[in-house]
């Protein structure tokens, strides 16, 4: 067979490898963004409505509510570093493939370029 066209057939397959990097690194980065926003929305302070006017039993059940909210939110707090830790890291892994991939592609490239220069020599 060719070889030129040997190598533009890998190059077809390069193309969707990369595709695919692009594809995996497209989702982490949105995950990335959501686990971010899921964490500045814990960020907002409940207690400002705790100083609403009222009875002091009132007062008692927000401070009480106040308290199992922060507990709860510090867990899931916890919880989303944990998961945005293990999405970062999926992240640099996908940017390695996904920069490995290019550069398998730039390489394929310059062996086609090669291949269809040396052709071209010989058909001369």
């Amino acid at each position: 067979m060719d070889r030129v066209k040997d190598l533009a057939r890998l190059a077809e397959v390069m193309g969707l490898r990369r595709a695919h990097a692009q594809s995996v690194l497209a989702k982490t980065l949105a995950s990335e963004t959501e686990l971010r926003r899921q964490l500045a929305q814990l960020r907002t302070d409940p207690a400002a409505e705790a100083d609403r006017p009222g009875s002091d039993a009132d007062r008692v059940r927000r401070a009480a509510a106040e308290m199992r909210w922060q507990r709860w939110a510090d867990a899931r707090r916890q919880t989303i570093n944990s998961e945005l830790a293990r999405t970062l890291a999926r992240k640099a892994d996908a940017r390695r493939a996904l920069a490995r991939a290019a550069g398998k592609d730039a390489a394929l490239e310059a062996l086609i370029h090669a291949a269809r220069t040396k052709k071209g020599r010989r058909s001369d």
